[in-house]
């Protein structure tokens, strides 16, 4: 056999073992894949879905829409929209999943992710994702500074009312306000205790601690405290004497504190009239005033802690003071 007559022997088998295999892929319910598009076939485009932008909301906010009609088709031939919830958490509402445009609701705190399908009159269709960020504004609740002015005030009778005020970042978010007496004497009136500032009136001689406390819309609460001490000019004055106290040394250019507990030096309420200091370079009784950057100044904290600051200039950090303290 030559090799013309060999060629042709392969060539008839091949096509044999070839006509035997669709045969089979036939009698087994196996056809080719379709040729054009995905689903579509012949000449259909497929067309494109557009979820939209991510969005982030913040609580009590907790709705959104989605939005498709960023969506295309080449050919013109959309016909059916649905959004599904792929991820996140179980509480949300989808108001018509099968619509361009619909809203989701009862929404909380967490990352959803929702997909969108598009489908063409053809059966082609197309699949695009977009997030949702559902935040809680935490702010601290509040950041507040309050009293009129420093945290600590001093009064002297027969003037017996002050103004507090209390000043929070994020105020829109606040939905309650609360001024009231954490302690000190009986006597007193908050005017205005649901208000950023009230008048405080009927004060008499002692140690009063006031409190500001602000609710944000999300819960969460912050507070600060305002210590007023009212003093009685007519009272006889008693005084005790701290000896060699020793600062707390504030970093860089600050200023440098030591703090005492006026519960273990006078009586249990006692209001503070005034404060001296002796520094180690001295032998002169010093006067402080209530804090405002002076060399020497003082304030009363939670209504019994005495806080003594030493700013700019006096002796060195390595001095160790005496108080006296009046009362």
């Amino acid at each position: 056999m030559n090799n013309d007559h060999k060629a042709i022997i392969m060539k008839m088998e091949l096509t044999l073992a070839l006509t035997i295999a669709i045969v089979t892929m036939i009698a087994e319910g196996c056809t080719p894949e379709p040729i054009g598009p995905e689903n579509g076939g012949g000449n259909n485009r497929p067309p494109v879905a557009n979820a939209g932008p991510d969005k982030t909301i913040i609580l009590p906010v907790n709705v959104i829409t989605l939005d498709a009609t960023a969506s295309t088709d080449p050919d013109n031939n959309l016909s059916t929209y649905n959004w599904e919830k792929i991820a996140g958490p179980a509480s949300f509402t989808i108001a018509n999943p099968s619509v361009i445009q619909t809203d989701v609701t009862n929404l909380v705190e967490g990352v959803y992710e929702f997909e969108l399908t598009v489908v063409d009159t053809k059966g082609a269709y197309a699949k695009d994702r977009c997030r949702v960020f559902v935040i809680v504004d935490r702010p601290a609740a509040t950041i507040l500074r309050v009293a009129g002015g420093p945290v600590y005030s001093l009064i002297t009778l027969p003037i017996n009312s002050i103004t507090l005020s209390a000043q929070g970042f994020l105020t829109a978010n606040i939905v309650s306000k609360e001024w009231k007496k954490i302690s000190g004497p009986d006597s007193y009136t908050i005017n205005s205790p649901s208000s950023f500032e009230t008048l405080v009136t009927g004060l008499t001689t002692g140690v009063y601690q006031f409190q500001f406390k602000a609710t944000s819309v999300n819960g969460l609460s912050d507070s600060s405290r305002a210590t007023v001490s009212v003093i009685d000019p007519l009272s006889l004055n008693q005084e005790v004497i701290i000896q060699n106290q020793q600062w707390i040394i504030g970093g860089g250019f600050t200023c440098h504190s030591l703090d005492i507990d006026l519960d273990q030096y006078i009586p249990l309420g006692a209001p503070v009239k005034k404060v001296f200091i002796k520094p180690d370079c001295t032998s002169v009784w010093n006067e402080l005033v209530i804090v405002n950057n002076e060399t020497y100044s003082y304030q009363i904290l939670n209504g019994h802690f005495l806080e003594v600051q030493w700013c700019n200039n006096g002796c060195n950090y390595m001095d160790t003071p005496d108080l006296k303290i009046i009362y």
